[in-house]
């Protein structure tokens, strides 16, 4: 077999394991009590998130919005909604979405049909939105430990405004 046969094969495995971009879409769950009674952790009770238009040739604004579940290490903030404005995407991980400063990351594990799946261990939103360098609750469930939170499609008029 010659190198550029070899090289071709090699490159067709690796085809399905590459990173796609993110594509723009709306993104919501609202989490029912019956599941925030299992997961007594978890900080939200509903959560959206939104993929927007390209801001630079890498990168894709964002948001995410939730309303606290009024559990977990918040438990103060129930019915509270807070945001954070996010950046997805960077010249080595189109999948990476990061809010100013030191707020936190989100990686976008799978986005495919009607699902996203993102996990993070710390990212904060906060009641101002415009603020962008900090948050009052974690979408964590524990310190510096990965959550995964599963999304459904949903039309655009669900994240107009964000």
């Amino acid at each position: 077999m010659s190198l550029k046969t070899t090289v071709a094969a090699f490159a067709l495995i690796l085809v399905p394991f590459a990173a796609q971009a993110l594509e723009p879409g709306c993104y919501r769950r609202t989490y029912s009590g019956e599941h925030l009674a299992r997961h007594p952790d978890q900080v939200v009770q509903i959560i959206k998130l939104r993929i927007g238009d390209w801001v630079t040739n890498v990168s894709r604004d964002a948001s995410v919005l939730v309303m606290g579940a009024g559990q977990g290490h918040s438990p103060d903030l129930a019915k509270v909604v807070m945001s954070q404005q996010l950046f997805c995407g960077t010249e080595s991980n189109s999948q990476l979405c990061r809010a100013e400063c030191d707020a936190g990351s989100l990686v976008v594990t799978k986005q495919s049909g009607d699902t996203l799946l993102f996990k993070t261990r710390y990212l904060l939103v906060d009641e101002d939105a415009n603020d962008g360098c900090g948050g009052t609750m974690d979408l964590a469930e524990q310190p510096e430990t990965w959550v995964t939170y599963k999304l459904f499609r949903v039309g655009p008029e669900s994240c107009e405004g964000m």
